[in-house]
């Protein structure tokens, strides 16, 4: 299973990582570079196993769903889950906001 937190890692300097941690995902390069280059559904498919054992563990500590997580994050970034591609972007975009949180605690 390939894990978010070690293409985050591999892929996103420390401080983008920071950036990406206090202002979102789509305030970073990070969010155009995905968009240009095709890969965001791509990744997701990727780390999509990973992504919702994030998810799970996210909702179990809020008491949400793991669905209700995304579309509370979709509403946050206008950006809702209504199609596969739409759903792929929100969750891969969620999950890399929450990894450069958790590397970047002081930076939330």
């Amino acid at each position: 299973m390939k894990r978010i937190d070690e293409w985050v890692r591999e892929n996103l300097e420390l401080t983008e990582q920071k950036i990406i941690a206090r202002e979102g995902i789509e305030i970073a390069d990070t969010d155009w570079s995905l968009e240009k280059e095709g890969l965001r559904c791509e990744l997701y498919s990727e780390h999509s196993a990973y992504i919702w054992m994030m998810l799970d563990s996210e909702a179990e500590a809020t008491g949400k769903r793991p669905l209700q997580i995304l579309d509370d994050y979709g509403m946050k970034c206008q950006s809702w889950p209504c199609s596969p591609e739409g759903f792929a972007r929100v969750a891969l975009y969620w999950a890399i906001e929450e990894q450069c949180r958790q590397n970047c605690p002081d930076w939330k």
